[in-house]
């Protein structure tokens, strides 16, 4: 969610993706986030108004 309200955002295999919890931090494959997450993500919008991730940072 942004301030102009929810962006999809688009992963490939290249993408990063980190899960953070009171344990910690740990490197997760983007597609084993679990869903309804806060999350930072770092990278560029697309021209079809997703956002394309390079790095995804999640909290629990």
């Amino acid at each position: 969610m942004t301030a102009e309200g929810d962006r999809s955002i688009r992963y490939d295999a290249d993408t990063r993706a980190y899960l953070v919890s009171d344990s910690g931090s740990e490197q997760v494959a983007p597609g084993e986030l679990p869903p309804g997450l806060s999350a930072d993500v770092y990278g560029v919008p697309h021209s079809d108004g997703c956002f394309d991730a390079e790095t995804i940072i999640a909290f629990q």
